[in-house]
């Protein structure tokens, strides 16, 4: 019964391949076939993805999405500082002159507890 299935599947693909509709390669990368089938609308051939590029998808996904948080950090600097010189300003650095700058830096030590209360 089972073998009587597996047969049927093999001469379909056998058939989709001898009629167009299907073909093999090998990755150039990692050497996993890669089975490509006739899109029905629109007849052009789509390949079913091997895992390496499935890989380098996610890869280059995970660096588009850390860009664009670099990107708006520093579009939030340009937008909060008057000048260049003050992106590297910290608490650290600063003289304590000012006294709100230990309100300051109490509120951002204890940023959890300020947000829950307001």
């Amino acid at each position: 019964m089972a073998n009587s299935k597996l047969n049927k599947i093999v001469t379909k693909v056998m058939d989709d391949i001898q009629d167009g509709t299907t073909k093999c390669e090998h990755c150039p990368y990692c050497g996993e076939k890669i089975i490509y089938t006739k899109n029905k609308i629109t007849g052009n051939m789509v390949p079913c993805r091997c895992k390496c590029e499935e890989k380098r998808e996610e890869e280059e996904e995970k660096r588009r999405i850390e860009e664009e948080r670099k990107n708006l950090i520093i579009k939030a600097k340009y937008e909060c500082f008057n000048h260049k010189s003050m992106w590297k300003q910290t608490f650290e650095k600063y003289n304590g002159l000012n006294a709100k700058m230990y309100v300051a830096k109490d509120y951002v030590a204890n940023w959890e507890k300020m947000y829950e209360h307001n």
